[in-house]
């Protein structure tokens, strides 16, 4: 489940989460609660790299196919197979990917603290 106070989000509804050195990049409650439905899920392979808003997979609800962007760059290490598999993972706030980075603080100026991400979107 999410931790909402230890996450920071972009504009584009991607969450970043820092837990033991790795990073976890997922999908917010409120971008999941606007798509309904899960259709499908497209997500990198690990040992992918990538910059700061760079598209690193797609999500397609019942309405709509969306582009996901990487809110910090960085190399991925793992995937979440359960969420590629079980559309109702991601519903239960899991993560998508996790990575590497030695960008993180630079990256992550500009993204929300969620409460200020809630104001925003």
């Amino acid at each position: 489940m999410l931790v909402l106070e230890d996450i920071l989000c972009s504009r584009t509804h991607e969450y970043v989460m820092e837990k033991d050195g790795y990073y976890y990049i997922g999908l917010t409650d409120y971008f999941l609660n606007k798509l309904e439905e899960i259709g499908f899920l497209e997500l990198p392979e690990i040992g992918s790299t990538f910059t700061k808003g760079e598209i690193f997979g797609n999500i397609q609800g019942v309405n709509a196919s969306t582009d996901l962007y990487m809110p910090i760059g960085g190399t991925v290490v793992d995937v979440n197979e359960n969420a590629v598999a079980n559309y109702d993972e991601i519903k239960e706030q899991s993560w998508l990917i996790k990575i590497e980075s030695d960008t993180a603080s630079k990256d992550a100026e500009d993204l929300l603290e969620y409460e200020d991400y809630l104001e925003v979107v």
